[in-house]
């Protein structure tokens, strides 16, 4: 009886086991497929989403390429059309100048006060008079010791005798006055303006033109058949005039001009100028002898404003007006030249 009951009841806890384990399995399954559900839940909602970043993606990549052939277009259309304001800029600013050249150069009316002067009486003298009076014009600014002892001498060493020195010094300098009384030249005159001229601001266009109105006071008051322009440090060569003359003569220049030597005093080297006909560059009015009846030709005061420096400006016209120059290669003085940027405030405005 005994084992009858022992027995059915571990048949009843075998048959709850099963059920248990059963019932755990169901619920195994039923967890796995919530899982699968939710695997394939996200999957498809991950792949949907990827797909419209996609999409948007390639929309944006090309309202991006279309953007970029819009931008490359308007980019170039604004470089082709500033490349063309840039040229009709330069192309007026070139009128520009030519028109400002034009209306300072006054070439006709300078042509007929050539013409006129070539048919004065005198006019011959220059060339038929055997030994002419020559007037060497040295402008100067407060600068002693080079007109003492660099160009003046030169000027008196001339191997042509028949001379008178007009020295104008761009503001009062009683050293230099007392210096030329103590050399007791008759031969020399010496005049002193009672202030410094006007002069631009900057001094890349003071340098163009300083000097300026001492030369033209010292043409003015030149009463030679001949003007040898020279500046207070540079040198003529013993024999400029004597040279210059003779080719003024054998030629009826009346402008004759010779080559210079060009010597930087701040790296030592040394440069020939000269050009025939003459050239910016090549050519300055202290190799040269100036026929007197060329003396209305003045330095323009403002030739910076066409970008010239004074000396060159000076030549053009005359060019342009028909004056007949005639150059020969040999060298008839030294220009003792400091490059721009070496130069010190004074110096610039020496020029």
């Amino acid at each position: 009886m005994v084992n009858e009951t022992n027995s059915a009841g571990s048949d009843g806890r075998r048959t709850r086991l099963r059920d248990q384990v059963a019932q755990i399995i169901d619920e195994q399954r039923e967890l796995r497929a919530q899982i699968q559900a939710l695997t394939d839940l996200v999957q498809s909602t991950v792949v949907g989403e990827l797909r419209v970043v996609d999409r948007h993606l390639d929309e944006g990549v090309r309202d991006l390429a279309a953007r970029s052939a819009t931008f490359e277009t308007a980019t170039g259309e604004a470089l082709t059309a500033l490349s063309s304001t840039t040229a009709a800029l330069d192309e007026a600013a070139a009128k520009a100048t030519l028109l400002a050249k034009s209306a300072r150069d006054a070439t006709p009316a300078a042509a007929e006060r050539l013409a006129a002067a070539r048919a004065a009486s005198g006019y011959d003298k220059p060339w038929t008079t055997k030994d002419p009076l020559v007037s060497v014009r040295i402008a100067t600014y407060q600068r002693t010791h080079e007109l003492m002892t660099i160009s003046l001498p030169s000027v008196l060493a001339q191997t042509h005798g028949n001379l008178e020195i007009v020295i104008v010094n761009d503001g009062p300098n009683p050293e230099t006055a007392e210096a030329i009384r103590e050399l007791g030249d008759p031969r020399v005159t010496y005049v002193e303006f009672p202030h410094r001229s006007i002069y631009p601001e900057r001094r890349a266009h003071r340098w163009f033109v300083a000097g300026s109105p001492g030369m033209n006071e010292g043409i003015r008051r030149s009463t030679g058949l001949w003007v040898a322009p020279l500046d207070e440090d540079d040198v003529f060569e013993p024999d400029h005039i004597e040279r210059l003359l003779a080719v003024a003569k054998d030629s009826r220049a009346e402008v004759a001009y010779g080559a210079l030597t060009q010597r930087n005093l701040v790296d030592g080297s040394e440069a020939h100028i000269f050009s025939y006909p003459p050239e910016r560059g090549g050519f300055s009015f202290q190799g040269a002898l100036v026929h007197r009846s060329l003396r209305f030709f003045e330095y323009d005061q403002e030739s910076w404003l066409v970008d010239e420096p004074g000396d060159w400006n000076l030549a053009r016209r005359m060019l342009a007006a028909g004056v007949r120059f005639a150059g020969v290669d040999e060298v008839v003085g030294a220009l003792n030249w400091t490059p721009y940027t070496h130069k010190s405030t004074d110096e610039a405005d020496a020029g």
